[in-house]
């Protein structure tokens, strides 16, 4: 039976000689896992937010080397599609939506290859040397990526260009017609002073995220900021889940170095000591300093310029023709006889957008939506050409418009649907007087109007 008087190997012996700590693989176990994650992150995100900072540049060198890595992760996504998913169609032209089939085999992808590259690399290299250098390139990439994406957000709903106002025919469709995506897009862009808010806190937190001084503050702004754009994005069914998420996360990825800071200052109440060992300049030392100074400001001022040329591409140009609007049909005639209004065919109403210099428009039947066409308007010849959007290799519908110069409220069309001569008269809607436009604001609200 043991001694319980003896020291134990935790206890000091009377010698004042301490004795050795059992030895434990948990901290070597430990520190190998970190440096796999790393490395399994650094390799992903590494591809993830270089390919936003590329695009951020507007040089052939660079649009090259995006492209380059571009057309290699594409042929990736749709040898798996095809080969390793069984997939026979997989849409690869640009749609607006960032959750299509391919972008989410490129995510799982670049994956992939993370952990793989990650797990050989963790196991080549387990002295680990370097890692203070490879987490500075890290924050520097994620740091410009984030910054860019969410300058371009920011300053496109400054200027109010991502969310625009309702038009005629959006206020005209009921709730019940309407997307989710739909009901948030008109609910923002119903109010310009809330989407203006929106884009200065994204262009805050994407500007100050771009200095290393104010990274964190920056990150702070934009973990706040994206969250609720993610959570709109997934309650409102917006298919851009994919790319908000990342931003979201590479926020979080530059706040991971100081969250043990940030919960003894919020949490704890405990004082903040600056880093222990913080991360050094991709170009140390004192010649690299003007160098970095001046690399910064050519990066800042080559991503306002391609902002500012991507908002330019998709303003309008000039105000709309006098056709643009809703417009309601009073008369629909086909064949000589007044169509009834429960008949299928029969328009019940035409709405017309102009956008990026063209013209689109919608045909509202009886029961249903109809086509949306392309519009080429011949005021000499007073013809309109209708194309579909859904056939464009099709022959335009013509038709010939007649109005008076000076009743812009009424129009008429004559021409003819599936062989049959149809005549349209149609009365312009005045959407200025539904009360979404002309409530305004009040300081004073005696009682809530909530209609």
């Amino acid at each position: 039976m043991p001694d319980p008087e003896a020291p134990t190997h935790h206890e000091v012996p009377p010698d004042g000689e301490p004795a050795l700590a059992p030895i434990t693989h948990a901290p070597i176990a430990r520190a190998a896992l970190r440096g796999w994650l790393f490395r399994v992150g650094f390799v992903y995100w590494i591809v993830y937010a270089g390919t936003l900072v590329l695009s951020s540049f507007d040089l052939p060198v660079l649009r090259l080397g995006n492209d380059a890595l571009s057309w290699l992760l594409r042929t990736l996504d749709l040898w798996v599609g095809h080969h390793v998913l069984g997939l026979t169609e997989i849409a690869v032209d640009p749609t607006g939506s960032g959750d299509r089939m391919i972008d989410w085999i490129e995510l799982a992808i670049t994956l992939g290859l993370a952990l793989v590259i990650g797990s050989v690399w963790a196991g080549l290299d387990r002295r680990r040397a370097h890692d203070a250098r490879l987490r500075a390139v890290l924050r520097v990439v994620v740091r410009y990526g984030l910054g860019f994406s969410l300058l371009y957000y920011g300053v496109s709903k400054i200027v109010g260009f991502q969310f625009q106002p309702p038009s005629d025919g959006q206020l005209l469709k009921t709730w019940g017609e309407s997307s989710p995506m739909n009901v948030l897009w008109t609910f923002i862009g119903a109010s310009p002073a809330y989407q203006m808010f929106g884009g200065i806190a994204e262009t805050l937190g994407g500007a100050l995220v771009l200095f290393r001084r104010t990274t964190l503050l920056g990150a702070l702004v934009v973990a706040g900021v994206m969250l609720n754009v993610v959570l709109l994005n997934f309650c409102y069914d917006v298919p851009v889940k994919l790319g908000s998420s990342h931003l979201l996360a590479m926020s979080i990825v530059l706040i991971l170095p100081d969250a043990r800071r940030l919960l003894d200052l919020l949490v704890r109440g405990r004082g903040v000591a600056p880093p222990a060992a913080p991360l050094p300049p991709v170009l140390a030392g004192r010649r690299w300093r003007i160098a970095r100074a001046v690399v910064k400001l050519a990066v800042i001022a080559n991503m306002l310029i391609v902002i500012g040329r991507g908002l330019r591409r998709g303003d309008d140009a000039g105000p709309p023709p006098w056709l643009a609007g809703a417009w309601l049909v009073s008369s629909f005639t086909r064949d000589g006889h007044e169509a009834v209004a429960s008949d299928a065919a029969r328009w019940d109403r035409l709405t017309v957008q102009a956008y990026n210099g063209e013209l689109y428009a919608r045909v509202r039947l009886a029961r249903a939506n109809g086509p949306a066409y392309g519009v080429k308007v011949d005021d000499a010849a007073h013809t309109l050409a209708f194309t579909d959007k859904a056939a464009p290799n099709a022959a335009p519908v013509t038709w010939r418009a007649a109005r008076d110069p000076g009743d812009p409220t009424h129009l008429a069309l004559s021409g003819a649907i599936d062989g049959h001569p149809v005549e349209i008269k149609l009365e312009r809607f005045d959407a200025d007087k539904l009360l979404l436009r002309s409530r305004g604001f009040h300081w004073i609200s005696e009682a809530p109007f909530n209609r």
